[in-house]
């Protein structure tokens, strides 16, 4: 059964017994389970599922209240959604990665110093633009003119919808994709030449013309960087219950909650980042 069926069936209960959502709530309450009025109200219309511990103990005490068999409304829910871009779609290997990257020109040797990614979760929990900085330092004899970037989506987004945009000390180069492993591979030309020893900083925007519909964000790191800095910010009216680093695929093995700088901004931070996946999960109420 979908998530719909559970959201009627809810809903259905809710009237037949003559309650209100407000009623619910403060029963809940009364038993130690806080859940918010926008969050049930979500669950019953079909925007959202319960998906948290916490949220499918509600559930439970609610079947409870409305006097349901045990299990009716958890069973509507069915197996977790997939939602967004997740780590699973990461190809296997790095072979498409190293494909598409000898496609636009590998890189020049260069040490990373920093790679900064700057997520916004809009109000409505949506995904629209990611903002990347690179600072690297040459240290070949080969001058750097030029860095490569590349993307990923979940296999059912057309590639079409998602556009690297330079931001500031690079501008767009040639662009290729692998529709079969979901990557967009984009060349940033620099503001200028550099050699060894020197070092450049770029930023770029990665845009979604569809935004996504979010509880993760992860980055390949596709050689060693001194400092991997992942923020993530969320607006004050929709704000996670929960936010928790990870490393590795898929949806990654929990290495503990995120460092909160503030009521909506999570942030985790990687010195030395091996190649691999770095990513944040966020969980809501």
């Amino acid at each position: 059964m979908n998530q719909d069926g559970f959201g009627t069936a809810l809903r259905s209960a809710i009237r037949a017994r003559g309650l209100t959502l407000q009623s619910v709530r403060t029963r809940l309450a009364q038993h130690g389970i806080v859940i918010g009025l926008a969050t049930l109200s979500s669950w019953q219309s079909g925007q959202n599922r319960p998906e948290r511990a916490e949220s499918l103990r509600a559930v439970t005490a609610i079947e409870q209240m409305l006097a349901l068999p045990a299990g009716s409304l958890i069973r509507l829910l069915g197996p977790r959604r997939p939602r967004g871009r997740t780590a699973s779609s990461v190809p296997s290997g790095w072979g498409a990665i190293a494909r598409m990257y000898d496609h636009l020109g590998s890189n020049a040797p260069v040490r990373v110093l920093l790679t900064e990614d700057q997520v916004h979760v809009s109000e409505n929990r949506l995904l629209r633009t990611v903002r990347t900085k690179i600072m690297g330092t040459v240290t070949g004899s080969d001058a750097v003119d030029r860095w490569c970037v590349g993307c990923t989506a979940e296999p059912r987004r057309d590639l079409n919808d998602i556009r690297v945009v330079p931001v500031r000390r690079c501008r767009s180069g040639t662009t290729v994709r692998d529709d079969s492993a979901h990557l967009l591979g984009t060349e940033l030309l620099l503001d200028r030449v550099y050699r060894r020893d020197e070092t450049f900083v770029l930023e770029y925007d990665c845009v979604f013309d569809r935004p996504l519909a979010e509880d993760e964000y992860f980055r390949v790191i596709t050689q060693p960087t001194c400092l991997y800095v992942l923020q993530v910010s969320f607006r004050r009216t929709s704000s996670p219950a929960r936010c928790v680093r990870f490393l590795g695929r898929p949806r990654g093995t929990d290495q503990g909650d995120a460092t909160l700088i503030s009521r909506g901004t999570a942030v985790i931070a990687q010195p030395d980042a091996a190649p691999g996946v770095y990513g944040m999960r966020w969980e809501w109420d």
